[in-house]
């Protein structure tokens, strides 16, 4: 019983993200069409806009607050900007939730560290536009002798509108006593902002290979500038109630920056009315 209330909401919890994430992008399409341009500063201010013109000493550029006009010889750089949204920023990290992957890449050349209960450690960067590859390592168990550390390649592609398919690696490693390895493969649909995203992983280690799938159902939506929902569930079949456990809550953002607040729960957990509270924190680079 308590298997199946759980499961049924979060259908009910991804059916609520899939359909906002469907009309958010479809709004966010009809509001940004055109190509627009990030320019950043020798003094290491950044303005997102459409470029208008340049006329003797400055730089037009049309922000969502207006026109600006910036002075010529203080630009650094123009590029152009992805970002189709209705904000004025993207997601910094649309490749993962609060721990587990989506099917969306990092860009080549780009990357992130992130901190899980300010004693987990992670970096991943993106070597090619499809492929990135991470690692990390736990503070506590390293200063014990014993760290604990994380291997995370993983190869992501668009292949289709608002469709990432990808695949990885998650290592979880021992030092002196070997890793649990988990192979997933996983799908995503939406944009960076709003999405859903369905996995599947084997588990194996010390030359067995587990016979009972985990499944991955994750989801984010923005509300806002600087606010998503985050969702993020596994069900390991198989293994009965002690198999079903999430992390569900929301993030904050800024343009390089996030930080995660949500709660850990299960079966359990939920019928006592609490969970286990999680926090993180991320920098893109």
């Amino acid at each position: 019983m308590k298997q199946y209330f759980i499961l049924k909401s979060l259908f009910v919890l991804m059916i609520v993200l899939f359909s906002t994430s469907v009309f958010a992008q479809n709004d966010a399409d009809s509001l940004l069409m055109q190509k627009r341009v990030v320019v950043k500063m020798k003094s290491g201010d950044e303005f997102t806009g459409y470029f208008l013109n340049k006329h003797g000493d400055f730089i037009s550029i049309r922000t969502i607050n207006g026109d600006m006009q910036l002075i010529a010889k203080n630009v650094e750089s123009i590029l152009e900007s992805k970002y189709r949204g209705r904000y004025s920023f993207d997601n910094p990290l649309p490749s993962r939730y609060f721990f587990g992957p989506s099917a969306i890449p990092l860009e080549k050349g780009k990357g992130y560290y992130q901190n899980v209960f300010l004693s987990t450690n992670f970096v991943n960067v993106g070597i090619t536009d499809n492929i990135s590859v991470g690692g990390g390592v736990e503070l506590l168990t390293l200063m014990m002798g014993v760290p604990v550390w994380f291997f995370t390649p993983k190869i992501a592609f668009e292949v289709a509108d608002k469709v990432h398919v990808g695949a990885g690696l998650l290592t979880l490693g021992v030092s002196g006593f070997g890793a649990f390895n988990l192979a997933y493969g996983v799908g995503t649909y939406g944009s960076s902002e709003s999405n859903v995203s369905f996995g599947l992983g084997y588990g194996f280690a010390f030359g067995e290979v587990s016979s009972s799938p985990a499944i991955l159902v994750g989801g984010t939506h923005r509300l806002g500038k600087s606010f998503s929902v985050l969702s993020e569930n596994y069900i390991l079949t198989g293994a009965g109630d002690l198999g079903i456990f999430g992390i569900e809550g929301f993030r904050i953002l800024s343009q390089k920056s996030s930080f995660d607040i949500g709660l850990m729960v299960t079966p359990e957990l939920i019928t006592a009315g609490f969970g286990i509270p999680f926090v993180g924190y991320a920098r893109t680079f």
